[in-house]
């Protein structure tokens, strides 16, 4: 992302002076090779979950397209979060109460899966509303946002290993819940 003048506003200031006000406005750059390959890695994806699944689907479900229509509609999800996410005038990372409440519930989801019972044989999901969902996937989002907020602030030093150190606490709390999972 890359910021500059792309427009100015004339308003009336106190005084009834005329002052000109430069509006900053996001200047949507595609990175070419990054879309390429994030494109190449769907699609490999979307082969592997394909050829890994069609006879369990086609015996189970009737259909061989079971799971690839479930990624998909997943994937499809996925992309418009990102647009989303992209079309925000601030970075998330930036929202100090976002990132700590993701934080907060990681590691909160991290430890409810050991006060619940079994869920496809493993004590690492969480049903909720019908879904089954596993709370280390968004502690994995809760650590790029807490990572990104606290590495953009001006005042961490990440040469004093002391300062690293206490800066990566959440996240060696959620590494840890993780590793104990049963």
């Amino acid at each position: 992302w890359k910021s500059r003048n792309l427009f100015s506003k004339r308003f009336l200031a106190a005084g009834g002076k005329v002052r000109e006000k430069t509006i900053m406005v996001k200047d949507f750059k595609i990175d070419k090779v990054l879309i390429v390959v994030v494109t190449l890695l769907i699609l490999f994806g979307l082969i592997m979950v394909y050829s890994s699944t069609m006879i369990i689907a086609k015996s189970t479900y009737n259909n061989s397209f079971y799971f690839l229509e479930r990624q998909i509609m997943w994937l499809v999800v996925g992309l418009i979060l990102t647009a989303i996410v992209a079309s925000l005038k601030s970075p998330l990372y930036l929202n100090p109460k976002l990132v700590t409440t993701a934080v907060v519930l990681a590691i909160i989801g991290l430890t409810a899966v050991f006060f619940l019972g079994k869920i496809n044989n493993s004590y690492r999901w969480i049903r909720v509303a019908g879904f089954s969902l596993q709370p280390s996937e968004f502690a994995k989002i809760a650590v790029v946002l807490y990572l990104s907020y606290a590495l953009s602030r001006k005042t961490t030093d990440v040469n004093d290993i002391r300062k690293l150190l206490i800066l990566l606490i959440p996240f060696f709390i959620m590494e840890i819940l993780i590793l104990k999972e049963p």
